[in-house]
């Protein structure tokens, strides 16, 4: 996404946790091959106002989050698709949107974590 886009807020917020992890983030569009990267992270975010009832003075807006996880090194297979939606509720849309994309951005970045971890714990038990 743009500089400053919920995607790109996304894109910071995943490599962080990656880092968080000892890993160091490459890019697979590198021509000159000098990055390491064994996967490749997709992550899409969709936000959709909710209409409420006519004299309801809350807006809602529904979130939904995925990442695809494809193994670079393993032929290019996705190994894993995790994907989440939520709902924020606000008196005010903007306020709203905001709730709405942190918690799409959170869900996205401690998703890949967890799975991070767990498939690096199992590669390796003593990590």
């Amino acid at each position: 996404g743009a500089p400053g886009s919920v995607l790109e807020r996304n894109r910071r917020a995943l490599v962080q946790k990656v880092v968080h992890q000892g890993f160091t983030p490459g890019d697979a569009d590198d021509g000159w091959g000098m990055d390491s990267v064994w996967l490749r992270v997709r992550s899409t975010v969709a936000l959709d106002r909710l209409e409420l009832q006519p004299n309801d003075r809350l807006v809602s807006v529904q979130w939904d989050a995925a990442i695809e996880i494809t193994d670079v090194t393993g032929g290019g297979d996705i190994v894993a698709v995790l994907a989440a939606e939520g709902r924020a509720v606000h008196v005010t849309e903007r306020e709203a949107r905001r709730q709405a994309e942190s918690a799409a951005r959170e869900f996205a970045a401690s998703a890949f974590e967890e799975w991070l971890i767990d498939r690096t714990t199992q590669a390796n038990p003593s990590f």
